[in-house]
């Protein structure tokens, strides 16, 4: 395994499930989350350890779309919904681009960004009072 890149953890769907995509993330030293496609099977090669553990746990909580969502709850795959539903936000407030062009202004931005919706989230709490 090679050195750690930024990314710790990355989680995709089970379009993802390919030998390849596991290869790089292994190389990577990133841990790479997915859910098993239907009919894989086990294999021996390092870079595939992990898919195999998932697989193994999937078929030990009962092999089925209940089985694969209690997985997700404890694997802690379900976060992806979350972290979708953030990206859905932070798009329909701000479009998907950036308009800032160097680097610095673009981190700047987004974090300036990141603020205005912490801020919304926090208005969405507060319980006004009526006239």
């Amino acid at each position: 395994m090679k050195e750690r890149s930024g990314a710790e953890r990355v989680l995709m769907d089970s379009a993802a499930d390919t030998e390849l995509v596991y290869k790089v993330a292994y190389d990577s030293g990133i841990d790479f989350l997915t859910p098993p496609k239907k009919n894989v099977k086990k294999r021996k090669k390092p870079w595939l350890q992990g898919r195999t553990w998932r697989l193994l746990e999937i078929l030990d909580l009962g092999d089925d779309m209940q089985a694969k969502s209690i997985w997700g709850k404890l694997a802690g795959y379900s976060k992806k919904a979350t972290i979708k539903s953030a990206i859905a936000r932070w798009k329909q407030l701000f479009s998907g681009y950036l308009g800032s062009r160097c680097k610095r202004s673009q981190r700047f931005e987004v974090c300036i960004k990141y603020l205005i919706i912490n801020e919304i989230k926090n208005l969405e709490n507060v319980q006004f009072k009526q006239a």
